[in-house]
């Protein structure tokens, strides 16, 4: 497999070097004014950056075209000049990466009084790619990448910060591209970094792969021949209480010059963000008064009025004791983000691109369930992305000469990403075993005696036959105080009243609701909200890489350009985590197994110091040395103890520092009799990185020097391919871009040779061979070699007179019968079986035993992908386009990860209704289909109109292999499939007195079997069979339409607005709305009222799932500023600008719902207090005032709404 890849990549290198951030391109004609048919031959072309560096230059030909090849993306002017005419300068020209830009330029003659023409480029009205430059960006109101793109035609984002949905997709099928390394992680940005962004919503060229959605393509902004910087201070804590506040710097120019042209500048751009609440509730929000608070951890319970233990004084409060506050508690986080990068020009016709970008986040993990009660006690989140790039690019040739292949160029791209995730509790951190521990519980034990005659001495008395818990004591701890109140108390009321309980065992203490070591208080009123001093219970990390090579050939041949190019990517992702709280349970389950029994042999008799018989008998603990499990051995020997000897632990008196994972084998951690307590990949059991190689085998066979299994798995290392060919060219007026991308998924893991057959089972070809001569049963012949066989019973294993019937067929997921008739439902074989199903084995049920002989390697997917589109002028203001795309995604990595431990599970027969990865799901694909039109309406308004189609097929679902063996269960696989119609029509109004408009509406029927992986898991479940029906998709919006407004005076002469006092008090200023709005998304009503702490299927449906609709939402964004010139001192003549601006989200402050209560389609009352069946259930607890106080309180959940109007001043300087 690896020679293969091997002779692919070199091969790829050999004929091809590209990114997906290719290079753009410049072209057109030179023509005389007034006279578009005489072309002016030989003019000298020349483009400069904003600085006035020469980047490119060539000459037009006979006809007046010339063509410029490669340019970086970016912004530039452009000087033509001829002898006999008035030189004409460009400026502003915006070129798109991947992409072509024509300029024709008109030529005047030159005369005395006109010697050089200046002309602003704009954007051409007949365009039918959505780019947004940075200029526009600033302007915005909206800052991140994800809110720009939600802007354009066929985006939609359901939530502000939320996922971007594009023309009818799933959220995961958007890829992200910066500077042409894929994004893995975080998407931000400093805004100053951000040069344009494309969004491409269909037409995706060969270049692009790995999508099925759409690609939202960010470039940065590069060096600059020039010194420049800007900085930016943006802040609402004038405002309000949820304290935004944004510090950001960018600086750029060159760092080494020769004969004064720079041939080495850089970039830099950062920012650091801090909020003291990153997601403000538009609802009324909550927490318990201080003092009461205080209160509360002082005294979390009270003794129970009837029966034993005590009660929760959480679940006395009511309103009385709460208050609204203006923002979350306790919710900051801050992020820092960098972005640089390093041009240097190695030649005349080469250069080298270095690149890197940083987004380290740290904040609270913010729970709404912990927000009243507990807010105090929220987890930690640090995360971090960064990557790093280098870019080269050569020019071969020149794109002037007689020659029939021009502008030849490659560039080739290295690229390394990283992601860091670590979530814990901020006051212990890797401390692993602090989390759950609550104090210090010392252990006393008595004998039940019974009066008898001991055997093997023959002496009579007392024999101490039963040995049992006399007495707990306990001793707070000093890592969790509030937890250890819950134990102090119940004993200070044991103390007090012994009816109310005891502490003579751990179960006595549980029964009373005190805490055990790793044990949290249970909720208030079942799940409704946490309960005071909580902590949560678990600790995680993970490290997940990408590296990437891709390259790009690119040369025009007559009139036909041709790209051809690769890309390889192997991703290395590890992770771990563990249940901190639950391991302390786990250790009192592990310590003493082995001498629980006592050893009667070996009696000791209690004898007076002259050696009389003093009538009581002791045993001692026999020693069992096949039940001592690892931990207990292990902990013996870390606490100095003989681990052959006979103490009897007690975890619960230690503290936590003695303890640390290694003390663990892995089977106990895995611990298949309870809950799973680590998860891991990439690294062992204990957290520690594993560098070596694993395979299958060494997961199942490979052992420590104490003999027990190691359980090792390996890193997630999937590898992806392709290569790819475009030819773009021009058929008289008819444009075309047609090409073919190849890509190469391949898993690289083990999966099940049989989904549904745990053990290798015997096919039908081999039974025909007469491997196994006792089983009966005529074969058809439509039932291939390769089929599973299914029989009655498993007696063709005696042989002799014994005999096994066949029952039934299967072929990967279909079933035959005995006559080879397919059945939809296999229970009709297992019938026959007694009601269960029983593959032909290899050897007996009782002696199977999963290992790696149950595995095959993953096989490679191969997807061929075409790819056309064509567009052609009607007139000269008006274009025709249509496109044609067959897309690929690999699936997805969290689904389609192998994880052996899930069937060791699967096999033990636990956790059969969650489902499990399956590591053998192929790629999804879509086809799409566009076809548009745009008519320009004015010299400065175009109207586009764009009617698309698209099939999704092999999207990822849950599904129940049903009648698998040994177990029925539940898994993913490739069987949704949805289509997506829609209209979208688009207006650009270019600025005309002052103002300009871009709008665009998008009418789309978005459809299909499931809006989700796990959205037929309900079904699955049920164990009905995989059926599947066509309903509205969760994040269908049938309409939406995005507008965005800039009114804006300008400066000097082009000032137009009031003058008031001799001032032009507007210069410089403007505002930038958007507004948009969209239909509600669909969701499934229900029949009838049920807890907010319940599930919701204890309801059925009205009507079919997603059958109804949520209300309209409508945003408005705003961004006012005015720019003010800046001067230190009268005599300079550098004029600095200073921007100072207000920035207003949600300027109308709208409450937009985003999500329901299902009964009754209210976001803020979900009908069950009110309801008949709430009427026992209210009565029945403890406190019925408090229960309806918090109920009403937790039904106000900000989730359920979109953010409300926050304002931020800002101030930018440039210089």
């Amino acid at each position: 497999m690896v020679k293969r890849l091997l002779v692919l990549f070199l091969c790829a290198i050999a004929i091809s070097a590209g990114a997906q951030e290719r290079p753009g391109r410049l072209l057109g004609r030179i023509f005389e004014k007034g006279n578009p048919k005489e072309p002016v031959p030989f003019a000298n072309v020349v483009i400069k950056d904003k600085a006035g560096a020469i980047v490119k230059g060539t000459a037009s030909d006979d006809n007046g075209n010339y063509n410029i090849s490669p340019l970086n993306p970016g912004t530039y002017n452009v000087e033509v000049t001829a002898v006999g005419y008035a030189k004409a300068t460009i400026a502003g020209i915006l070129i798109k990466p991947n992409e072509a830009t024509t300029l024709n330029v008109p030529m005047q003659e030159a005369t005395e009084m006109l010697s050089e023409v200046t002309i602003t480029w704009e954007k051409p009205l007949v365009d039918n790619k959505t780019v947004v430059t940075s200029e526009e960006i600033t302007q915005m109101a909206i800052r991140d990448v994800a809110a720009v793109a939600a802007t354009a035609a066929g985006a939609f984002q359901a939530v502000e910060g939320g996922g971007i949905s594009i023309r009818g997709g799933r959220e995961d099928a958007t890829t992200y591209f910066i500077d042409g390394v894929k994004v893995r992680g975080s998407l931000s940005l400093p805004q100053g970094a951000i040069a344009q962004q494309q969004v491409y919503t269909g037409g995706l060229p060969a270049q692009f792969g790995d999508a099925i959605g759409g690609v939202i393509s960010t470039t940065t902004k590069g060096p600059s021949s020039n010194y420049f910087g800007e900085a930016e201070i943006l802040s609402s804590s004038l405002f309000d209480k949820y304290h935004f506040n944004l510090f950001a710097l960018t600086a750029g120019g060159p760092l080494i010059k020769k004969k004064g042209k720079p041939i080495v500048g850089f970039l830099i751009s950062s920012e650091f963000q801090y909020e003291a609440d990153p997601r403000p509730f538009v609802t009324k929000q909550y927490r318990v008064k201080e003092n009461v608070l205080r209160e509360l951890q002082k005294t979390p319970v009270r003794p129970a009025n009837l029966g034993q233990g005590v009660l929760y004084n959480t679940e006395f409060i009511t309103m009385a004791d709460l208050e609204e506050i203006p923002a979350r508690l306790n919710a900051d986080r801050s992020e820092l983000r960098l972005q640089s990068n390093i041009n240097i020009k190695t030649g005349a016709n080469s250069g080298i691109l270095l690149g890197g970008r940083l987004s380290a986040r740290w904040g609270k993990d913010v729970s709404f369930l912990n927000s009243l009660f507990n807010y105090e006690n929220y987890g930690q989140s640090n995360n971090s992305d960064w990557a790093v790039f280098a870019r080269f690019q050569q020019t071969l040739g020149s794109s002037e000469g007689r020659s029939k292949i021009k502008n030849a160029y490659y560039q080739i791209q290295v690229d390394y990403s990283r992601s860091e995730r670590r979530s814990f509790d901020p006051r212990f951190g890797d401390n692993i075993f602090a989390y759950g521990h609550i104090g210090y519980f010392d252990r006393y034990q008595s004998f039940i005696y019974s009066y008898g005659t001991d055997t093997a001495t023959g002496l009579q008395g007392w024999l101490a036959i039963v040995p049992f818990d006399t007495a707990i004591t306990f001793r707070p701890g000093p890592y969790n105080p509030v937890r250890a109140r819950y134990t102090e108390i119940f004993y200070e009321t044991v103390r007090e009243n012994p009816f109310l309980g005891n502490t003579r065992t751990y179960d006595a203490l549980r029964q009373g609701r005190a805490l055990w070591n790793g044990d949290n208080p249970q909720t208030v009123y079942n799940g409704l909200w946490g309960n005071v001093g909580a902590q949560i219970e678990g600790y995680s990390k993970g490290r997940f890489s990408q590296f990437r090579v891709t390259g790009s050939f690119s040369f025009e041949y007559l009139r036909h350009q041709i790209i051809t190019g690769f890309e390889f990517e192997q991703r290395i992702d590890r992770s771990f985590s563990v249940g901190a709280n639950g391991l302390w349970g786990l250790m009192q389950q592990l310590q003493n197994d082995h001498i629980r029994e006592l050893d009667f042999g070996k009696p000791m008799p209690v004898r007076d110091e002259n050696g009389v018989f003093l009538d009581t008998i002791y045993y001692p603990r026999k020693f069992d040395a096949g039940k001592q499990n690892a931990f207990d051995e292990r902990f013996r020997r870390r606490i100095g103890l003989d681990p052959n000897g006979l103490d009897f632990l007690n975890v619960f008196s230690y503290d936590p520092s003695v303890f640390s994972l290694d003390l663990f084998s892995a089977d106990e951690l895995i611990n298949l009799s309870g809950s799973r307590l680590v998860g891991y990949y990439g690294y062992d059991h204990t957290g520690r990185i594993s560098e070596r190689r694993v395979s299958i085998n060494d997961f199942f066979t490979r052992r420590g020097a104490d003999g027990r299994l190691l359980r090792p798995i390996g890193a997630f290392e999937p590898i992806y391919v392709a290569g790819y060919i475009q030819d773009q060219f021009e058929f008289y007026d008819l444009r075309f871009n047609v090409g073919v991308r190849v890509d190469y998924f391949d898993l690289n893991q083990p999966v099940l040779k049989d989904p549904y057959n745990l053990y290798p089972g015997v096919t039908v070809g081999e039974v025909r061979n007469g491997i196994f001569p006792n089983i009966r049963g005529n074969i058809p012949s439509n039932i291939g070699d390769n089929y599973a066989l299914y029989v009655d019973n498993y007696n063709y294993f005696i042989g002799g007179n014994e005999f096994s019937n066949i029952v039934g067929f299967r072929d990967g997921d279909n079933w035959y019968d005995i006559l080879g008739r397919r059945v939809d439902n296999p229970k009709l074989i297992a019938d026959l079986g007694g009601g269960n199903v029983r593959p032909v084995l290899y050897d007996r049920p009782e002696n199977q035993r999963l290992g790696p002989n149950s595995f095959t390697d993953y096989r490679p997917q191969v997807v061929v992908m075409p790819r056309v589109s064509f567009n052609f002028p009607i007139s000269d203001v008006a274009l025709f386009y249509a496109h044609y795309d067959v897309l690929a995604q690999r699936p997805d990595v969290g689904l389609s990860r192998f994880n052996p431990i899930e069937y060791l599970e699967l096999e033990f027969g636990k956790n059969l209704q969650d489902p499990i990865n399956n590591p053998n799901l192929k790629p999804q694909r879509t086809t799409d289909y566009e076809l548009g039109f745009q008519q320009v309406l004015s010299s400065r308004s175009v109207l586009k109109l764009a009617a698309f189609y698209r099939e999704m097929r092999d999207m990822m679902q849950t599904i129940a292999l049903t009648q698998a063996y040994p177990n029925t269960y539940i898994t993913y696989g490739n069987r949704d499939f949805g289509t997506v119609k829609g209209f979208t029509f688009e207006f650009d109004l270019r600025r005309t007195n002052n103002v300009s408009v871009t709008a665009n509406y998008t009418l789309q029927f978005a459809d299909g079997t499931g809006s989700g992986p796990n959205s037929g898991a309900n079904l699955a479940r049920s164990g009905q069979p995989n059926i599947r029906y066509i309903l509205p998709l969760s994040f269908d919006t049938r309409h939406r339409i995005v507008t965005r407004l800039d009114y804006r005076y300008g400066k000097g002469v082009n000032y137009n607005g009031p003058i008031w006092f001799n001032k032009r008090v507007f210069e410089n200023a403007g505002a930038n709305i958007v507004v948009t709005a969209n239909s509600g998304t669909p969701y499934s009503r229900r029949l009838f009222a049920y807890p907010i702490n319940s599930s919701e299927t204890q309801s059925p449906l009205i009507g079919q799932v997603n059958g109804s609709r949520l209300p309209w939402q409508i945003r408005v964004d705003a961004r006012i500023n005015k720019v003010f010139d800046v001067k230190f001192n009268k005599e300079s003549k550098k004029v600095y600008g200073l921007d100072v601006y207000l920035q207003i989200l949600n300027l109308l402050n709208t409450k937009n719902v985003v999500a329901v209560y299902p009964y009754t389609g209210l976001p803020d009352d979900d009908g069950y207090l009110t309801s008949p069946q709430a009427v026992n259930s209210i009565n029945s607890q403890v406190s019925a005032q408090s229960y309806i106080d918090l109920y009403n309180v937790r039904l106000l959940s900000p989730f359920n709404f979109g953010l409300p109007r926050r304002i931020r001043l800002g101030i930018m300087f440039n210089f």
